[in-house]
């Protein structure tokens, strides 16, 4: 078998709403998105958009976005 590595993850922002995770949409940055995203629900959000519903920010370490290349 080949040799498996694992995948660096980074501290990345999300928002806490009502005990909800909302992360950091993996292809669009400065997008948001709840539970089942792409499954059962298609919203996005910005973070103003959380922050007036009453989200409170954190920091998750997750794998990099998609749009967060060279750690810029």
């Amino acid at each position: 078998m080949g040799e498996q590595t694992k995948m660096e993850v980074t501290g990345a922002r999300i928002f806490v709403l009502d005990g909800i995770p909302y992360l950091p949409h993996y292809s669009e940055p400065n997008r948001y998105v709840g539970p089942g995203y792409g499954r059962d629900n298609h919203t996005t959000y910005n973070a103003l958009e959380l922050v007036a519903m009453g989200a409170k920010p954190d920091i998750e370490a997750l794998w990099p976005r998609g749009w967060h290349k060279g750690g810029k």
